[in-house]
């Protein structure tokens, strides 16, 4: 018989050195397997942790418990959280606390750690998100999770981390296209404050971008990629480069309209808009913040409206061409059907 397989069927204790550097100790007890951290990767202090664990052995003393429940491994979490590390002030317990109760209350009682999965985390996740908590708790207490999984892995409690490999479900909400009177009084509220004489050029920046993205089908983050150099004003097309599950790089077809918009800003060299999508973006924030009565409108909803207008007009295969989109189904998506212009097209049938 091997070496190897000897260790595996023996019933006294050794050490064994993992991946991580760390000595543990194999003990195999009541059918089952148990393994111990020495939390030490030096030969000399595994092999004193080895001969007192022996002699716990020897008096009897049940050095792990086999049934450790998950319940129990957050409290020895919580508690190791609390003890002093290398002389340093005892971290807050006040947020450590919340997410020890949170997960106590989304994990079973009765689930042992030898059984934890990625299974239990999805159904803690899931169990957390129906109770309400927002998705920036729920990402919290996935990260408490791991912190805790980490741990019952040092203590030899965990082979592997179930947390590191399963995120929270997305919770998708559709949302609607821009109606024509919305983008009117928005558009009309750009303007009045590009006449104030205080009005900056991010002002008017945004303005030029909420009509070309109105006149586009663009998305936000598509124009302000954009250099001169992307734009041919013979062919009236605009090359893009995007990520590939967002159409990739492709040449587009634009509007008379939105070259109207291009030549009033026409440069030679450079980007159609300067500077990072985060100046922009801020003068959108700040812009609804003035304006309360656009706190719900989105840039993602005049793209919409674009998507809607060419497939009531043009049809869905145009539609699907100057969205980008590889399918139907996600053109079905973005088509609001209470703004297709059915009237027009009833009167001739």
């Amino acid at each position: 018989m091997s070496k190897k397989r000897l260790k595996k069927y023996s019933r006294h204790p050794y050490l064994q050195k993992r991946r991580s550097g760390i000595y543990y100790i194999y003990h195999h007890q009541l059918g089952s397997q148990i393994r111990v951290s020495t939390r030490s990767r030096k030969r000399a202090v595994a092999e004193d942790a080895l001969k007192l664990y022996e002699q716990d052995l020897a008096a009897g003393h049940s050095p792990v418990a086999v049934t450790l429940t998950m319940h129990t491994g957050i409290s020895k979490w919580l508690e190791d959280r609390q003890s002093p590390r290398n002389g340093l002030k005892t971290s807050t317990l006040s947020g450590y606390k919340t997410f020890a109760k949170k997960l106590k209350g989304a994990l079973p009682p009765r689930l042992l750690v030898r059984d934890f999965c990625r299974e239990h985390v999805r159904l803690a996740f899931d169990k957390l998100a129906r109770e309400g908590e927002s998705q920036i708790q729920v990402a919290k207490c996935q990260t408490a999770l791991s912190q805790v999984s980490n741990f019952l892995i040092a203590e030899g409690h965990l082979s592997t981390n179930p947390c590191v490999k399963v995120a929270p479900a997305a919770q998708y909400e559709k949302q609607v296209a821009m109606s024509l009177k919305e983008y009117q009084a928005l558009l009309a509220a750009m303007e009045a404050e590009c006449h104030q004489p205080s009005c900056s050029s991010s002002v008017e920046d945004l303005k030029d971008l909420a009509e070309l993205c109105w006149h586009t089908g663009f998305r936000f983050i598509e124009w302000t990629r954009i250099g001169w150099s992307d734009v041919d004003f013979v062919k009236k097309t605009v090359a893009t480069r995007s990520s590939k599950n967002k159409g990739g790089a492709r040449t587009r077809r634009l509007t008379g309209s939105a070259f109207k918009i291009l030549e009033r800003r026409r440069k030679h060299q450079g980007k159609v808009f300067v500077g990072t999508s985060a100046r922009l973006m801020t003068e959108w924030r700040r812009f609804r913040d003035r304006h309360p009565e656009f706190a719900d409108a989105r840039f993602h909803g005049m793209r919409r409206a674009f998507v809607t207008r060419i497939h009531s007009k043009l049809g869905p295969l145009a539609a699907m061409t100057l969205a980008g989109h590889s399918s139907s189904a996600m053109l079905d998506l973005y088509t609001d059907a209470s703004q297709v212009e059915w009237d027009a097209k009833m009167d001739v049938m």
